[in-house]
């Protein structure tokens, strides 16, 4: 292993990211949080837009083979017309739908007025539209009048589940294979409550398990093509604290130790494939 590309990331523990063994891509999601800026970057600042965020982040000189954005609050985006200057600035795909009814999504009805120009604009930009967190039905519904470059950047397949995790971002198999017909590109997350069986699970090695469960099952039902890693945010006390719920992520995968495990037990499942999912695939599609 000498590539990792993190395909939904909030930021990138240090122990990974000044690794010099290992080249290391991203697509790095801006906050614009002070708790959370001075959380990953050590910086009491605020940043008034996601822009704003890209031009800090820049400043960092992050030893990053390569590095893009994702806008994963879409309340953030107040005017579409700035996606094009968003663009040139490094951003490769946008979430419609976080976590609640905004402009452009809402949970009833669907995409609003709004919503549906965005989509327009993200084609006419040749961006991604990052479905992440919208339930099957209505990822389904999008796709009917969306024919641009998907993805599902942080999610786990909710068949592999018991019925007690209702995180929004899981979705069935069914779901995956109306996605791979579009090419879509869909990166497992390493969160507790998405990934695991028991998502109050708070054994480390359990839920690393998990993680392997649901990248080499994708793989045997689906191909390699189609995944990649979509860890999601590394902060896990903070968000424990937001969300009243014991998160984490496996300690091992703060450091690359955990990725070379992660590595060679996929890839005694499933051979050299194992390199689609941890640069190729991810890499390759957003590069374009």
């Amino acid at each position: 292993m000498n590539k990792i590309f993190l395909g939904h990331v909030h930021y990138i523990p240090s122990a990974i990211l000044f690794s010099k063994d290992v080249s290391i891509g991203a697509v790095i999601v801006p906050e614009v949080y002070p708790n959370l800026i001075y959380n990953y970057y050590n910086e009491l600042t605020y940043f008034r837009s996601p822009l704003e965020f890209v031009y800090f982040f820049r400043t960092l000189n992050y030893p990053l083979s390569s590095v893009y954005f994702s806008l994963e609050n879409i309340n953030l985006l107040d005017d579409i017309t700035k996606i094009a200057l968003l663009k040139e600035n490094g951003l490769v795909s946008i979430q419609v739908f976080h976590h609640s009814s905004n402009p452009y999504f809402n949970t009833k009805t669907g995409l609003t007025p709004l919503g549906k120009s965005l989509l327009y604009k993200i084609i006419e930009n040749n961006l991604t539209l990052d479905l992440s967190h919208l339930d099957n039905y209505w990822i389904n519904k999008i796709l009917e009048e969306y024919e641009g470059k998907i993805v599902i950047s942080h999610c786990a397949i909710s068949d592999l589940l018991n019925d007690s995790n209702n995180r929004t971002n899981c979705i069935s198999y069914k779901t995956v294979e109306q996605l791979i017909k579009r090419n879509c590109l869909i990166g497992i997350s390493f969160v507790n409550d998405t990934i695991s069986f028991n998502s109050d699970e708070m054994d480390e090695n359990i839920v690393f398990n998990d993680i392997i469960k649901q990248i080499s099952t994708f793989v045997h039902h689906f191909g390699s093509q189609n995944i990649y890693l979509g860890p999601d945010y590394f902060d896990t006390m903070y968000f424990s604290k937001v969300y009243n719920h014991n998160l984490f992520i496996p300690k091992q995968l703060y450091s690359l130790d955990g990725f070379y495990e992660l590595f060679e037990i996929l890839t005694q499942s499933i051979g050299k494939e194992v390199n689609n999912i941890f640069w190729d695939n991810a890499n390759n599609f957003f590069s374009n």
